[in-house]
């Protein structure tokens, strides 16, 4: 019986394969199972992001020759943190350079004058 059971087999594989035609899958008509699932940003979102960096206010700058430290938002950042979907690439005296998407962004110290050099007033 195994014996007949694999001459059936062997016999019917050779005979449907000789006359068989190729088959070609192209899946052009089936939808794409992946499609919608990952979502990408809009080229707008990078501008949001850009415009929001931009308003941020550094509340302070550490400098250190080792390792520059900067508080925005009451939180310490140094070179190499994530800020908003940017790096922060360099930290100095005039302010906080943010690499975005391979352009910089330059988050600058605004000083404020001492309280005696405020006018007053009239």
């Amino acid at each position: 019986m195994r014996r007949f059971l694999t001459c059936f087999l062997m016999f019917n594989a050779v005979f449907f394969a000789a006359g068989a035609e190729e088959v070609r899958y192209t899946g052009a008509s089936f939808r794409d199972p992946f499609a919608g699932r990952v979502q990408e940003k809009p080229a707008d979102e990078s501008v949001k992001t850009e415009q929001r960096l931009k308003t941020m206010s550094i509340q302070g700058i550490l400098l250190s020759e080792n390792n520059p430290r900067a508080i925005i938002g009451g939180k310490i950042y140094h070179v190499g943190s994530a800020l908003d979907s940017g790096k922060i690439s360099r930290i100095d005296k005039e302010g906080v350079a943010v690499t975005l998407n391979g352009k910089e962004i330059i988050i600058e110290q605004k000083i404020r004058k001492p309280a005696n050099e405020i006018p007053k007033p009239k």
